[in-house]
């Protein structure tokens, strides 16, 4: 019972744990990719993304002004954020990985759970 547990709940989530983990850089063959890196360097780097997702986030900031009197005026700016998901499967030996990117530049890299027998090696692996 419990092995059929664990694989239904394997099938629920695409193999993905439950609790992704943030790194500071994905390795792809014998090369590394970094937040800040630019997106045409991380597709030359690790090749085509299994899959890319497009998620709009706001994001919302407080503007605190004093006027002359002395009194003070706050307002709250809100403003959309795209932001691109490239999720990468590098085989079931490795992590899934999920880059994110924001005005073109790597923001974020998650870790998920192992990858799926379909998925692909990055170039120079």
């Amino acid at each position: 019972m419990r092995l059929a547990s664990f694989c239904l709940a394997l099938a629920l989530f695409g193999g993905a744990t439950v609790h992704a983990t943030t790194a500071h850089a994905m390795q792809c063959g014998n090369r590394l990719v970094r937040q800040g890196d630019a997106s045409p360097r991380v597709r030359e780097v690790c090749g085509e993304p299994t899959e890319i997702r497009v998620r709009v986030v706001e994001r919302s900031r407080t503007v605190h002004r004093q006027l002359p009197d002395g009194s003070v005026i706050s307002d709250t700016i809100t403003v959309a954020v795209e932001l691109e998901d490239w999720v990468y499967d590098f085989g079931p030996q490795r992590f899934v990985r999920v880059v994110t990117f924001e005005s073109g530049q790597v923001v974020d890299i998650r870790t998920l759970g192992y990858g799926t027998p379909n998925g692909r090696p990055a170039p120079g692996e």
